[in-house]
């Protein structure tokens, strides 16, 4: 009888596992397919696929195989396919599945949500938003929440009563309660950003602006704000508050200048009312950069990868800052190893640019296809020039630096002479095609030269540029203590064409250039010093460290990027007819082939015993 018992269960269990073998069927992913055009092929819904395939709802390879449930077994009803929506006041939107064409910033408006509230209720659309996509929404508010919404981009302003008019430029609110409830003044502390604020509120950067409207113009050390109750305020802040000195301080004080951008052609034109698509081509995900302890993670894999998480760092004050200025975007990170030999950018937005930090001499660029406008920005990745889409390289090359430096010295009718370790010096071509009337002067193995060999080439009648054309201290120490001799006798100035130059002689002291008024070639502009400061302050209040070179660039190359995207005109003509300069870099674009564009924007700078440091050209 037990065995007989026992064969049953067999039979049973053993029907059991065909039945649930034959309720799917197994679809190999191909090329250009989503979970939208699978579903519709085998006549299912999109959620009955992602309940099969953890983590499809996210992304898919092309390869991979997704269990398919048979027609029958799922519920195949139309209205599955649109959103559903509870209660009286649309608060809940259930199960819309995105269609061809839907963006972030389309359905943001159409639910009446911001694309942070979007994002936030919907984590598997940060990445990327795609056809097949289930979103979800609760936009149930609080009391405090209900009172304090308003129409994207209105005005609060208070009058001399407690009750706040709330204004637009087309529409005027007159129903708005006496009190804002469960919110409270707070003033903004030092080294306090748009980021930082909505990270301390848990509010988006969207709606701290929409409740501090005044925020969308500049973060002000000093202003007062409204946030949630449940921030707790310091001591310092409290008393800030309770000084009326302090009050007025804060009304007249000048506000400091927020990060932008000094070419006032670019802030004149900004459409904001149209979202536009950045992308970032990377070794990692948005959900690997995103958490500290996900960069802990690539850094343990290879400490190489540190420039990779700088970069992005830089790149979010960069986004944070374009925000500010309400400026409508996507973005989106493409995982390099997911993309091939070709890349579709399959966009819902007109213009479109991809930034390519740091692509290793091994790895090769897809071609990108796409029928809507898209460009790429090369960040020292030496990408080759397309067919069909323009590259700008926005970093400018040590050939550039050299060139521009040795231009400016021709300008000034003055006698040179270089001075190289070599036989023939490394820059000699170029340095004769600019300035063929040079001469040339090689230091023995031990990094000294005669003299009297130096006096013979030295011209009283005029100003001596003396050329180093070698990247070894001794020839530098060497050489500007036989300059420093005969200044009393000769007007001598000390030239060095490659900015590289410079950050290799840490040993030597500054004194000597500013005593040979040192000119040199430079990327940066270390002059620029409110902007340069009010960036490293906020990176430092954001990241708890000083930024690097490659925070540097994320910063500026991203923010230039966002602001030439957002303008009235095409991407391409804004490269053409705005030299732009931001913080620390100038953007001089100039077209050298069809499709190929090379920044110019070095700045040429000099030592001066007096200033420091001067901007000569």
């Amino acid at each position: 009888m037990k065995r007989l018992l026992t064969l049953i269960l067999i039979l049973a269990f053993n029907s059991y596992a065909l039945f649930a073998q034959e309720d799917y069927k197994e679809h190999v992913v191909k090329e250009g397919e989503n979970i939208y055009m699978i579903s519709r092929q085998y006549r299912v819904t999109p959620n009955s696929i992602f309940k099969l395939n953890p983590g499809s709802e996210q992304v898919i390879y092309v390869g991979s195989i997704l269990r398919i449930p048979n027609s029958s077994s799922t519920n195949n009803n139309s209205s599955n396919n649109k959103p559903t929506v509870t209660s009286g006041n649309n608060d809940t939107v259930k199960n819309y599945v995105v269609q061809k064409g839907d963006t972030k910033f389309s359905l943001s408006r159409r639910f009446g949500v911001s694309i942070n509230e979007l994002e936030q209720q919907n984590p598997h659309i940060r990445n990327m938003l795609q056809t097949g996509h289930i979103i979800n929404l609760n936009n149930t508010k609080t009391e405090a929440e209900e009172t304090t919404s308003t129409i994207k981009e209105t005005v609060i302003t208070e009058t001399n009563t407690t009750t706040p008019s709330i204004t637009t430029d087309t529409t005027t609110i007159t129903e708005v309660k006496t009190k804002i409830k469960g919110y409270k003044d707070y003033v903004i502390k030092p080294k306090q950003t748009l980021y930082s604020l909505s990270m301390m509120t848990g509010m988006s950067t969207e709606d701290l602006i929409t409740l501090n409207p005044k925020l969308k113009t500049a973060v002000v050390t000093g202003d007062i704000i409204k946030v949630p109750t449940n921030i707790t305020q310091t001591n310092d802040v409290k008393n800030t508050l309770n000084n009326s000195d302090s009050t007025k301080n804060i009304e007249t004080e000048k506000p400091p200048k927020i990060i932008t951008n000094n070419n006032e052609a670019l802030y004149a034109n900004l459409v904001k009312n149209t979202a536009n698509g950045i992308y970032f081509y990377t070794p990692f995900s948005s959900d690997e950069l995103s958490s500290p302890e996900g960069r802990q993670k690539i850094l343990e894999v290879s400490t190489d990868y540190k420039k990779y998480i700088d970069f992005f760092q830089g790149a979010q004050i960069a986004i944070d800052s374009a925000k500010a200025l309400k400026l409508e975007f996507d973005v989106t990170l493409i995982k390099k190893n997911i993309a091939e030999s070709k890349l579709t950018v399959d966009s819902p937005y007109n213009k479109n640019v991809i930034l390519v930090p740091f692509l290793d001499g091994g790895s090769q660029f897809p071609e990108i296809k796409s029928d809507k406008s898209v460009s790429i920005i090369d960040i020292k990745s030496n990408l080759n020039s397309s067919d069909n889409i323009n590259i700008y390289k926005s970093i400018p090359s040590d050939t550039i630096q050299k060139t521009k430096t040795l231009n400016y010295l021709a300008k000034q009718n003055a006698n040179t002479i270089v001075v190289s370790d070599l036989d023939e010096a490394k820059n000699k071509t170029l340095i004769k095609k600019i300035l063929p009337d040079s001469k040339f002067l090689k230091v023995n193995n031990s990094g000294f030269f005669n003299s009297e060999k130096l006096k013979s080439t030295l011209d009283k009648t005029k100003l001596n540029y003396i050329v180093l054309d070698s990247d070894k201290t001794i020839i530098l120490l060497n050489t500007t203590t036989a300059l420093m001799r005969e200044l009393s006798e000769y007007d001598i100035q000390l030239v060095m064409i490659e900015s590289e130059l410079i950050s290799k002689q840490n040993q030597v002291s500054e004194m000597r250039f500013k005593i040979l008024k040192l000119i040199f070639p430079s990327n940066t502009n270390s002059l620029n010093k409110s902007d340069i400061t009010d960036f490293e302050n906020k990176y430092k209040s954001i990241f708890d460290t000083a930024p690097t070179e490659n925070s540097i660039l994320g910063f500026n190359v991203t923010l230039d990027a966002l602001l030439r995207i957002s303008q009235d005109s095409s991407f391409e003509e804004t490269i053409n007819n705005i030299i732009s300069t931001q913080p620390h870099l100038k953007f001089e674009y100039k077209k050298i082939k069809d499709g190929y564009y090379f920044n110019r924007g070095i700045y040429l700078m000099q030592y001066n015993s007096e200033e420091g440091i001067l901007e000569v050209d």
